[in-house]
């Protein structure tokens, strides 16, 4: 275990009633901004995120943690296209109730403009491919989506609140949007 400036994440052992410090090693990015990170299939996910440039730039990740604490980094296989489509910061990553799911939505990529696109993310292995992708009715920045588990909407995705553009023309979104019974 390494304490201080080395340490890269923390990780709450439950079962021990303790936290362990985790390092990192080089297959990490300097720098990572603005990605969303999920559990899928017992793995830790990133989805966008910008690491060196004034925009967007991070591809989807896998992390996993050694025996001796280290987190490595994998990126994962993707299509250049699908790549670009997820490249994105202040959006959404949910993970579906079928385990190898994930809608992610809204968000920004350049400029003030909030991003009305959603795209559905399925894993397989360390391969990541896109099934579907639409429009949001309104582009989102910093919203809420809400895996719904039980009753008659089970499985659907609430997305709701956030802003429509950075700056001084921003506005508070006023609508939601109900993704119905994703899987």
């Amino acid at each position: 275990k390494k304490n201080g400036p080395d340490a890269f994440a923390e990780i709450y052992l439950a079962e021990m009633g303790s936290v362990q410090r985790l390092t990192g090693d080089n297959s990490l990015p300097p720098t990572l901004v603005g990605a969303k990170t999920v559990v899928v299939d017992g793995k830790v996910w990133s989805f966008g995120g910008l690491t060196a440039d004034a925009f967007p730039d991070a591809g989807p990740m896998v992390f996993e943690v050694d025996g001796s604490g280290t987190i490595k980094a994998r990126q994962a296989l993707i299509s250049p296209e699908d790549r670009k489509t997820l490249e994105r910061v202040f959006h959404s990553a949910t993970p579906l109730s079928d385990g190898k799911s994930v809608l992610i939505a809204g968000g920004y990529r350049q400029g003030a403009q909030a991003l009305d696109t959603w795209a559905l993310v399925e894993i397989n292995a360390d391969t990541i491919s896109i099934t579907a992708r639409g429009k949001l009715s309104s582009g989102r920045i910093g919203h809420e989506a809400t895996l719904i588990r039980g009753g008659l909407l089970r499985g659907s995705v609430l997305v709701t609140g956030g802003l429509n553009a950075f700056g001084t023309g921003a506005l508070l979104s006023s609508d939601a949007e109900l993704f119905l019974s994703l899987n």
